[in-house]
């Protein structure tokens, strides 16, 4: 009988909270610019540094050169950010480029058709949504309700949660909880420019599992 390793299960978890906390911290001081109002936007034209931004809405069309700090009930990325993402809120809508990771704790994230993050995308909240078109450059870490993944995930996709979907390319999937449920649907389309052996990380349905659930054959050495 399949148990799965829940000790792995709040990773993604611990991973967007403490970043966020954490990211004031990492900052400097000296450089930070703080933004704060009802509505907060970056505009086009505009080119900043590090940057920390507290509002009801926050647009960024602009570009951040360095990493970005938001506490929103809603955040609009249609610009660039050389460097990381921290947000958290209620909902964040990603249709621009984020340079290295995007850590989020909230209840929704999506992304655009032309969305780009170059590294990892971390989420603690209720869903998640990778629109086709869009692209993650290492692994999406999701703990939460359901995640819905239709771009192109480089490396793997890791899911804590109720319900998942993968119908665009990824690395290869792994589900640490909860992942063959009545009526969820769990299939993955491995990237087809990677090679794997037999049983290797690729392999994402495992042969004796339930047709719901998706694990990683690499998950030993996964972490």
């Amino acid at each position: 009988m399949y148990r799965p390793r829940l000790r792995w299960a709040a990773v993604p978890a611990i991973v967007a909270i403490v970043a966020l906390l954490a990211a004031f911290a990492s900052l400097p001081v000296a450089a930070l610019q703080i933004r704060r109002g009802d509505v907060v936007t970056i505009g086009r034209d505009e080119v900043v540094g590090d940057t920390a931004i507290l509002a009801q809405s926050a647009i960024i069309e602009g570009t951040v050169d360095g990493d970005l700090v938001i506490a929103s009930t809603e955040a609009q990325i249609t610009g660039t950010v050389n460097g990381r993402l921290f947000w958290a809120g209620e909902q964040l809508t990603i249709g621009g480029t984020v340079a290295d990771s995007v850590y989020a704790a909230g209840v929704g994230l999506s992304t655009g058709p032309n969305a780009s993050i170059g590294r990892d995308l971390a989420m603690l909240g209720l869903y998640l949504t990778v629109a086709p078109g869009s692209s993650v450059g290492q692994d999406v870490l999701m703990a939460g309700n359901q995640a819905v993944v239709e771009g192109t995930v480089q490396r793997d996709v890791r899911f804590t949660g109720l319900a998942l979907q993968i119908r665009g390319p990824v690395g290869a999937a792994t589900i640490s909880r909860q992942a063959a449920l009545p009526g969820t649907e769990a299939s993955a389309h491995p990237i087809a420019s990677q090679s794997e052996p037999e049983g290797g990380a690729n392999q994402a349905l495992l042969p004796g599992r339930g047709p719901g659930e998706l694990l990683s054959a690499a998950w030993a050495g996964a972490w």
